[in-house]
């Protein structure tokens, strides 16, 4: 089970100012010299207009040095159970094209378990480390492996 937070988000103004400022936090707690030394800033893509909120992204950052991006997704809770999923992405372009930025989605309803998984996951790739995921037989453990630095 996972402790959600603000699970009205999409419908209620305040949830969702909240559950942004909560990513903010989040994302603050990253080693505050790796996001100086890759020159990371917040937010890089838009949250939506006033009238769109739908919480993709809920947060976003950029470093220009790695050409990397974070961009978080949050989801509407359907239940009581953990929900998260993050792979890598290209934002303008492809794998090939040398100006597209390679980015990290996580995307997760708001708990506070799924925000300990989402900080572990920025912390290496802030520093230019890649992740690995790898499950187990049964598909349900995902343990995150950082396997190095690698820029894209």
């Amino acid at each position: 089970m996972a402790s959600n937070l603000f699970p009205n988000f999409l419908t209620d103004d305040l949830q969702y100012a909240a559950s942004e400022n909560h990513w903010v936090e989040l994302w603050l707690k990253v080693d505050r010299m790796d996001r100086e030394i890759y020159k990371w800033s917040y937010p890089w893509l838009g949250t939506g207009s006033p009238t769109i909120k739908d919480g993709n992204p809920i947060f976003s950052a950029f470093s220009p040095v790695l050409r990397r991006g974070v961009r978080v997704v949050q989801l509407e809770p359907l239940g009581e159970n953990l929900d998260i999923q993050a792979y890598r992405d290209f934002f303008g372009g492809d794998f090939n094209d040398p100006e597209s930025i390679c980015e990290l989605v996580i995307a997760c309803t708001l708990s506070l378990e799924g925000s300990k998984i989402a900080l572990e996951l920025m912390k290496p790739w802030v520093r230019g480390e890649d992740l690995e995921f790898v499950t187990d037989e049964s598909g349900l453990s995902i343990s995150i492996t950082s396997v190095g630095s690698a820029k894209r």
